[in-house]
Protein backbone atom coordinates (compact mmCIF):
# COMPACT_ATOMS: atom_id res chain seq x y z
CA UNK A 1 0.00 0.00 0.00
CA UNK A 2 1.36 3.43 -0.89
CA UNK A 3 2.28 5.90 1.82
CA UNK A 4 0.81 9.40 1.87
CA UNK A 5 4.32 10.77 1.30
CA UNK A 6 4.55 8.70 -1.91
CA UNK A 7 1.32 10.19 -3.24
CA UNK A 8 2.52 13.72 -2.40
CA UNK A 9 6.00 13.31 -3.91
CA UNK A 10 6.99 16.34 -5.96
CA UNK A 11 4.18 18.56 -4.69
CA UNK A 12 5.00 21.83 -2.93
CA UNK A 13 2.50 21.82 -0.05
CA UNK A 14 2.48 23.42 3.37
CA UNK A 15 2.94 21.35 6.51
CA UNK A 16 -0.75 21.71 7.44
CA UNK A 17 -1.87 20.50 4.02
CA UNK A 18 0.46 17.52 4.19
CA UNK A 19 -0.69 16.68 7.72
CA UNK A 20 -4.34 16.83 6.65
CA UNK A 21 -3.68 14.57 3.66
CA UNK A 22 -1.76 12.10 5.83
CA UNK A 23 -4.77 11.81 8.16
CA UNK A 24 -7.19 11.38 5.25
CA UNK A 25 -4.91 8.88 3.51
CA UNK A 26 -4.62 6.87 6.72
CA UNK A 27 -8.40 6.86 7.16
CA UNK A 28 -8.79 5.73 3.56
CA UNK A 29 -6.31 2.87 4.03
CA UNK A 30 -8.18 1.82 7.17
CA UNK A 31 -11.44 1.87 5.17
CA UNK A 32 -9.81 -0.26 2.44
CA UNK A 33 -8.95 -2.91 5.02
CA UNK A 34 -12.34 -2.71 6.78
CA UNK A 35 -14.25 -2.96 3.50
CA UNK A 36 -12.30 -6.07 2.56
CA UNK A 37 -10.75 -4.81 -0.68
CA UNK A 38 -8.23 -7.29 -2.04
CA UNK A 39 -6.15 -4.49 -3.56
CA UNK A 40 -5.79 -0.80 -2.91
CA UNK A 41 -8.09 1.23 -5.19
CA UNK A 42 -6.83 4.36 -6.96
CA UNK A 43 -9.23 6.48 -4.90
CA UNK A 44 -11.52 5.91 -1.98
CA UNK A 45 -14.57 7.94 -1.01
CA UNK A 46 -15.11 8.83 2.64
CA UNK A 47 -18.06 10.54 4.29
CA UNK A 48 -17.04 12.38 7.45
CA UNK A 49 -18.39 15.08 9.75
CA UNK A 50 -16.23 18.13 9.01
CA UNK A 51 -16.08 19.19 12.65
CA UNK A 52 -14.72 15.79 13.71
CA UNK A 53 -12.08 15.86 10.99
CA UNK A 54 -11.13 19.46 11.83
CA UNK A 55 -10.74 18.63 15.51
CA UNK A 56 -8.65 15.56 14.68
CA UNK A 57 -6.16 17.56 12.59
CA UNK A 58 -6.24 20.48 15.02
CA UNK A 59 -7.80 23.20 12.86
CA UNK A 60 -11.09 25.06 12.64
CA UNK A 61 -13.65 23.87 10.10
CA UNK A 62 -13.11 27.04 8.09
CA UNK A 63 -9.35 26.51 7.91
CA UNK A 64 -9.86 22.81 7.14
CA UNK A 65 -11.91 23.76 4.07
CA UNK A 66 -9.02 25.98 2.92
CA UNK A 67 -6.62 23.06 3.30
CA UNK A 68 -8.97 20.74 1.39
CA UNK A 69 -9.17 23.29 -1.42
CA UNK A 70 -5.36 23.29 -1.66
CA UNK A 71 -5.34 19.48 -1.83
CA UNK A 72 -7.93 19.65 -4.60
CA UNK A 73 -5.76 22.10 -6.54
CA UNK A 74 -2.84 19.67 -6.10
CA UNK A 75 -5.00 16.93 -7.65
CA UNK A 76 -4.88 14.43 -4.78
CA UNK A 77 -8.35 15.02 -3.37
CA UNK A 78 -11.82 16.02 -4.42
CA UNK A 79 -14.42 16.99 -1.88
CA UNK A 80 -17.68 18.74 -1.26
CA UNK A 81 -20.32 19.34 1.33
CA UNK A 82 -22.47 16.32 2.08
CA UNK A 83 -25.52 16.29 4.34
CA UNK A 84 -25.82 13.38 6.71
CA UNK A 85 -28.60 12.30 9.03
CA UNK A 86 -28.54 14.50 12.10
CA UNK A 87 -25.93 16.85 10.68
CA UNK A 88 -25.87 19.10 7.68
CA UNK A 89 -22.14 19.68 8.02
CA UNK A 90 -20.60 16.56 6.57
CA UNK A 91 -17.95 16.12 3.91
CA UNK A 92 -17.70 13.68 1.05
CA UNK A 93 -14.04 13.19 0.20
CA UNK A 94 -12.40 11.20 -2.59
CA UNK A 95 -8.81 10.53 -1.51
CA UNK A 96 -6.20 9.49 -4.08
CA UNK A 97 -4.41 6.33 -2.96
CA UNK A 98 -2.04 5.77 -5.86
CA UNK A 99 1.13 7.49 -6.97
CA UNK A 100 1.65 9.16 -10.32
CA UNK A 101 0.91 12.33 -12.17
CA UNK A 102 -2.77 11.69 -12.96
CA UNK A 103 -4.99 14.27 -11.29
CA UNK A 104 -8.17 12.95 -9.72
CA UNK A 105 -11.61 14.35 -10.47
CA UNK A 106 -15.06 12.96 -9.76
CA UNK A 107 -16.28 10.69 -12.59
CA UNK A 108 -18.56 12.58 -14.97
CA UNK A 109 -21.55 10.36 -14.13
CA UNK A 110 -21.19 10.87 -10.36
CA UNK A 111 -21.95 13.90 -8.28
CA UNK A 112 -21.70 14.47 -4.57
CA UNK A 113 -25.50 14.51 -4.42
CA UNK A 114 -25.71 10.99 -5.85
CA UNK A 115 -23.63 9.45 -3.05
Amino acid sequence: MPLAADVLTGLQLSRGVRQTFEVLHGLALFAVAERGHTSCPNTLTLHLPQRLLAEHVGYTTRYLRRLLAELTTAGVLDWGAHASKGSRHGLALAVRQCCGNRRFRWPADRTLDSM
